[in-house]
């Protein structure tokens, strides 16, 4: 844990409330031996997806859903993306569910959108202190729906900071999320 997420207890609330193993590059996804493509490979998917992020394919979507069968490296394409895009400053957050059916934080919805808004307030410092007001006014808000928590610690910061002078950069900024499907809960509206 940051000294910062130590000494303040809305960042300590968003941590203790976080799926930390679900970050793409945390030690616990390391452990497991996370899937990742191999030098050359998936080389056209991960161009695309490049060129869809720099806006050099005309798609009007803010979001692109990488679907395919189970097992065909979907997985694995979103962690080199996510590679990418942190080398190139773009990356704010990830969440790769475990792949396992099996019970930890990684497969529990209920940590989902803290583990997204806590790496968001990391990657935009100017948004973390919205994100702690909402925490520091109402440590309950993670024990409410995932639409609930969704509002309020992503969206309205997100929403404050746009109202400031805060200069949004030009590059995209990028949320990478894998198997959410597999997370216990996911009937939840998300």
């Amino acid at each position: 844990m940051s000294e910062r997420a130590s000494t303040n207890p809305g960042l300590k609330y968003l941590v203790l409330n976080s799926a930390t193993g679900a970050i793409y590059n945390s030690l616990k996804r390391q452990q497991l031996d996370a899937p990742k493509c191999h030098p050359n490979t998936r080389v056209a998917v991960i161009s695309r997806v490049i060129d869809w992020l720099l806006g050099k394919i005309e798609f009007d979507a803010l979001i692109l859903w990488l679907h395919g069968a189970a097992k065909a490296g979907k997985s694995a394409i979103a962690h080199s993306i996510a590679e990418i895009c942190e080398r190139r400053g773009w990356l704010l957050a990830t969440f790769f569910s475990g792949r396992q059916r099996r019970r930890s934080a990684r497969n529990n919805i209920t940590r989902f959108i803290a583990t997204v808004a806590y790496q968001i307030s990391r990657a935009i410092p100017a948004l973390c202190e919205h994100i702690e007001a909402v925490v520091d006014a109402g440590p309950m808000t993670f024990h409410q729906s995932v639409d609930v928590k969704l509002t309020k610690l992503i969206n309205e910061p997100l929403r404050r900071l746009h109202f400031t002078e805060f200069d949004f950069k030009d590059s995209p900024f990028v949320v990478i999320i894998d198997g959410l499907d597999k997370c216990e809960g996911n009937d939840a509206h998300v």
